[in-house]
């Protein structure tokens, strides 16, 4: 289990992940503009601004890019994460033909399975899916809290980086 938390209560891009007693075992960062990978206007933004999420887990770096599968009016992504070059997760979010519905995420990596949002009017909660079957879910306690705390509850058979990946997409298409 993890607590995803606010640094402070006025910046929301940058999370900290903490154990469940309090030790900081990593992070997040949205970066400044983000691009896909195979975006029709790249190089039009400064080298110094950050292109991608940035996650570190237990000290190692890990890179979540997007690209888009079509370009519809509400467009389908995949969220893919990445372990030096290697994908190790990946995600799809596909919208429906109404244009008021949320996006459903579909896990394709490591396993097949799906992020299903349960409740969420004023807090978080999200179930994770394998074959159908519940294997944990990312949710907030609907409470006044000046700092934003997630709590990442998923199966321990899944890898932690993978985990953070998935809160990471919950946390965007939450607010989105």
């Amino acid at each position: 289990m993890f607590i995803a938390s606010q640094p402070n209560a006025l910046w929301q891009f940058n999370m900290d992940f903490l154990d469940p007693q309090g030790a900081k075992v990593g992070s997040i960062s949205w970066p400044d503009v983000a691009v896909a990978t195979n975006a029709r206007m790249k190089g039009t933004y400064p080298d110094n601004w950050t292109k991608n999420v940035e996650i570190v887990s237990a000290g190692r770096p890990f890179k979540i890019a997007f690209e888009y599968l079509n370009r519809d009016w509400n467009m389908d992504m995949r969220f893919t994460l990445h372990d030096g070059d290697a994908a190790i997760a990946s995600v799809d979010c596909c919208h429906a033909k109404k244009r008021l519905h949320r996006a459903s995420m579909h896990l394709t990596a490591p396993f097949s399975g799906d992020i299903v949002r349960r409740r969420g009017l004023f807090a978080i909660h999200y179930d994770i899916l394998r074959e159908g079957q519940q294997i944990g879910h990312i949710y907030e306690k609907p409470v006044l809290q000046w700092r934003r705390k997630i709590f990442i509850d998923i199966d321990q058979s899944v890898d932690a980086p993978v985990q953070l990946f998935l809160f990471s997409l919950v946390y965007n298409y939450a607010f989105n």
